[in-house]
């Protein structure tokens, strides 16, 4: 059975681990902004999330070298001996279902770069408070509660930097709106025609970081110029522009404004921008709340921690773990996925399971899976390093906001030319989550060293 043993190997595996728990949420996200029903992603979902487990029990945690653990199918085998321990491992699949499930939702209302942080803050700010307790203080306090402090900050930054940039891109809309009339929504954009007598906005009301009259955000060739229609522009859609709303006059140059990636027609949750930003908060720092258990869980299992086994009896290995902690999360998934078919949230059609087997237009189904084996296999690799080096520094891993940041803005093009308030509370985030994973590192010690 593969295992790690060294303060250098865990850290490593983390920082893995990292990298992939800041890419599963894009992946996840894609396949709702492309219009999957978001049912069909999450059964998807997690059938890459239980694949990953299924093949890493029967591959890492069965063969090769082992020392002195029992190898998986033993366990299997042995199952009753160790049923309070299998307890836990399923509670903590229950406990990440919900937080995963909650996840889902508020990366559709809230996107990548505002969810991720407060869902991840939430799993730091109590599970490494329970793993530190659980662990007898292995991982050195003074070090790791400080780190801690950081993952807050940090959420409370990223907070910050969402706020400031929906504020800009208020102003911004605000703004073409006034410089326009005969106006209205074409598929993702505004369009209508610049007032050619209407008079430059004046300086006191132009968006700050504006040059001229043109505000950050709006292409300068957009307004002067125009843009041609897009292929989403209908002949109907477009008949109206040659006329002012109260004459025959023609027009001046088209002027067209492409809102923010939400507004998107296609887009499976339909809510507004106010809706989106009530909801989503709640539901993230709820699912964080309980998705933070998930951890502790899982020490306990692997750990013993409360002393549950017959003397000489061993605990469940981390593979043995994660195995069950993935059948309940299986489990869950399919009454889970018939409730959200037949009663949809958020706006969404129902739907039905021959639906998902057909519906396999453009290969969405793809990333929903996809974002499953990813997550899982950075489950694996945190449970490993938490178990070499303790579960509380295992959760330097969820400073992954630092990546999926990162696909917000590539991928959705979150924070796009957006206000340099904005931008530079993203930078205080950063940094802080920099240290807080520099700071959880440091604090890790070898269980047993």
């Amino acid at each position: 059975m593969l295992t790690v043993d060294t303060k250098g190997g865990a850290i490593g595996l983390l920082v893995v681990a990292l990298v992939l728990l800041g890419t599963w949420g894009a992946l996840l996200n894609l396949a709702e902004r492309k219009g999957r029903h978001m049912a069909h992603t999450w059964f998807d979902f997690s059938l890459g999330f239980f694949l990953v487990a299924l093949v890493c029990a029967l591959t890492l945690g069965q063969f090769g070298h082992s020392t002195g653990n029992e190898q998986f199918i033993y366990q299997l085998q042995h199952s009753s001996e160790k049923a309070p321990l299998i307890g836990f491992a399923m509670g903590s699949g229950v406990c990440i279902f919900i937080g995963n499930l909650g996840l889902q939702h508020a990366l559709s209302l809230l996107g990548v770069t505002i969810a991720v942080p407060l869902f991840s803050s939430c799993i730091v700010i109590i599970g490494t408070v329970l793993n530190y307790f659980l662990d007898s203080g292995l991982n050195e306090a003074k070090i790791l509660f400080p780190g801690v402090a950081c993952f807050f900050l940090a959420a409370i930054s990223g907070s910050m930097a969402h706020l400031f940039n929906e504020l800009h891109l208020a102003r911004e809309k605000k703004w073409t709106l006034d410089r326009s009339y005969g106006r209205h929504k074409v598929g993702t954009a505004l369009v209508g025609h610049e007032d050619p007598n209407r008079l430059p906005a004046p300086a006191s009301t132009a968006p700050t970081g504006t040059s001229k009259e043109v505000p950050s955000g709006v292409q300068a060739d957009d307004i002067e110029k125009g843009d041609r229609a897009s292929p989403t522009d209908s002949a109907a859609d477009l008949a109206g522009l040659s006329k002012q709303q109260d004459g025959d006059v023609k027009g001046g140059p088209v002027i067209r404004h492409v809102f923010a990636d939400q507004d998107a027609p296609q887009r499976a949750v339909k809510l507004t921008r106010n809706q989106r930003l009530f909801w989503g908060i709640i539901i993230a720092t709820t699912s964080g709340a309980i998705g933070s258990l998930f951890s502790p869980g899982t020490n306990v299992s692997t750990n013993d921690s409360f002393g549950d086994l017959e003397p000489g009896v061993q605990p469940l290995t981390v593979y043995t773990s994660y195995f069950w902690f993935c059948c309940a999360f299986l489990f869950l998934s399919v009454p889970q996925t018939c409730y959200f078919m037949w009663y949809p949230c958020l706006g969404q059609p129902k739907t039905t399971w021959k639906a998902w087997l057909l519906d396999h237009r453009d290969g969405l189904w793809f990333w929903g899976f996809l974002s499953g084996v990813v997550v899982s296999a950075a489950n694996v690799l945190q449970f490993l390093g938490g178990q070499a080096a303790g579960y509380a520094a295992s959760d330097l891993v969820q400073a992954n906001p630092i990546v999926a940041t990162i696909w917000g803005i590539v991928l959705f093009r979150e924070y796009r030319k957006s206000s340099a308030v904005a931008y530079s509370w993203l930078v205080c985030m950063y940094l802080l989550y920099i240290a807080a994973v520099i700071l959880l590192a440091v604090s890790a010690s070898v269980r047993g060293g």
